[in-house]
């Protein structure tokens, strides 16, 4: 077990550095390069104008978070690393994406007064205007959800978590519904490569 759970982690950490080190990198300039574009794309609709800002459906759009951390606890090493390597493929799959098809949000953010206002201060400065399609939040999600669904089997739970986040990032205003279908595509492309036939478990956290 303890083994088990060392192997485990040493894989989590060496992929959580990886992605932790790609992902602003990539997602930072992309964003930098889409500001200087001569042309942008959009693929929202007027009628998205009407979806509501919800300040609060930030609890459930940050449950990403969440995602990100289960797999140390259910997954043995040799899945950690298909995880990390998916997770790797679908950011380096979308960078090229958002470089040429620069996709800008139609809404006008808004920085809720109040107790939500410090949560989306950080939100806005640290995410950039553009890189909205396909959304990553969407891709990771559903690549997160498969594998630990694949070992778990709670197909009703993650299911629903991964529809919630899905409504999240419309009622946060920071993805359309385009994004969504965009990164669902690249989600289920990337687990159909990389999750393999064979078991992906491990162990049960006791």
């Amino acid at each position: 077990m303890k083994s088990n759970l060392g192997s485990s982690l040493k894989a989590y950490a060496l992929w959580a550095l990886v992605l932790t080190i790609l992902f602003p990198v990539i997602y930072g300039t992309t964003n930098s390069l889409s500001l200087q574009a001569v042309r942008t794309f959009r693929f929202a609709h007027d009628l998205e104008l009407a979806i509501p800002f919800v300040p609060m459906a930030l609890l459930i759009y940050m449950t990403l978070q969440i995602l990100f951390f289960l797999p140390v606890f259910f997954l043995n090493a040799p899945a950690i690393n298909q995880l990390g390597k998916a997770l790797t493929f679908s950011l380096l799959v979308a960078a090229p994406i958002f470089y040429f098809l620069p996709a800008p949000i139609i809404y006008e953010r808004q920085i809720p007064e109040g107790f939500w206002q410090p949560a989306y201060q950080f939100l806005f400065s640290i995410d950039g205007h553009f890189n909205t399609f396909p959304s990553l939040h969407v891709t990771f999600s559903f690549i997160l959800i498969t594998f630990l669904n694949r070992q778990l089997n709670k197909p009703y739970l993650f299911c629903s978590w991964f529809l919630l986040i899905c409504l999240s990032v419309l009622l946060t205003h920071q993805h359309h519904v385009a994004d969504i279908f965009g990164g669902l595509i690249l989600g289920f492309a990337t687990c159909r490569l990389f999750l393999k036939p064979e078991p992906l478990v491990l162990k049960t956290v006791v």
